[in-house]
This record gives structure tokens, sequence and C-alpha cells, in this order.
């Protein structure tokens, strides 16, 4: 019996010490400080010369060092735009469709996703097609222009291929050496 009381108060002390423990590490009463007073802070409105931070890719900032697109450029920018909103909203209505669809008419859905983007993808290569005619054009149009445009071609690629062995001698350096090697 006397045992039993002994055991009985170190169980009931231990239970003391655990609870001032847990007490000691939480904060119960509120703090001091009084709730934060102040106002939300909207962000500056991006200007238009600032490039990095345009809002709307709709229009290219205004540089004064840029000339103006030209009409036509701009009607087959402005044509390509729409036709790229068609056909993104096109999408997402069949990949909504797509959600609550049985087995059969998800693989209709499927069809006409591939439909679409085949169609895409023409028109696409119909595009390509078009600027470079209308490159092959412009060469033969401006043939004063012939070396630059030539030189400028020449230097892109030596750049794209300078890069690309820089990537390449990088990977082969970046310390991930074959097992064995140490």
């Amino acid at each position: 019996m006397n045992g039993c009381i002994k055991m009985f108060l170190a169980g009931v002390a231990a239970l003391i010490v655990a609870a001032l423990a847990a007490s000691a590490q939480t904060n119960i009463t509120p703090s001091a400080t009084s709730p934060r007073q102040g106002r939300v802070l909207a962000p500056d409105q991006p200007l238009n010369s600032d490039a990095i931070n345009t809002t709307s890719t709709e229009q290219r900032p205004k540089l004064t060092e840029r000339n103006a697109l030209p009409p036509a450029s701009q009607a087959w920018i402005e044509q390509f735009k729409l036709e790229r909103r068609r056909y993104l909203a096109q999408q997402e209505a069949l990949r909504k469709q797509l959600i609550g669809a049985n087995d059969e008419q998800r693989a209709r859905l499927r069809a006409q996703l591939e439909s679409l983007r085949r169609q895409w993808l023409e028109r696409l290569r119909d595009l390509r097609a078009q600027f470079k005619d209308r490159q092959a054009e412009l060469v033969d149009k401006l043939p004063s222009h012939r070396e630059v445009l030539q030189s400028v071609r020449d230097a892109a690629r030596q750049s794209a291929l300078d890069e690309l062995r820089q990537q390449l001698q990088n990977q082969s350096t970046d310390g991930r050496d074959r097992r064995g090697t140490d």
C-alpha cells in the first residue's frame, strides 16, 4: 500500500513538472504590441519604356530607337494573335469537356484536340513559308544590303555555335566525374 502511494505521488509530481514545462514554452497571454496599423502599398504603374516590366504583351514599348512596324506587318501580327486566342479558347473548352466525359466521349475529344493541333501546325508552316518568301523578296529588293545581311547571319550562326561549345564544355567540366576516376 505504501509503495502505491509513493508511485501515485511520483506520477502526480511528473504531471505537474510536465505542465509547468509546457506552459513555459507557449505564449498564452496576448502580445503586448497593439494590432498593426497602416495601409497597403500598391506597386507603381510600369512605364511604357520599361521593357522588363511590361504588363501588356499586346503592344511593344515605344522606343525612340525603334521604328514603327509597317501596317502589313502589324496586320499579320494582329491576325496571328487573333488566331492564337481562338485556338487556345477552343483547346481549353475541349479540355474542360474532357473532365466529365466517358471513354467514348474522351476519344472523340482527343481526336478533336489532335485535329486542332494539326491545323495549328499547318497554319504555322504556311506562315513560315510566307516569311521565307518575304525574306527572299527583301534580299532581292535590297542588293546593297546583301553583305550586311550575310554578315549578320554568319555572326548569329557563329554566336550560336560558340554558345553550344561553351555549354558542352561546361557539361564536361561540371564536377560530375564517372565512377572510378577519383
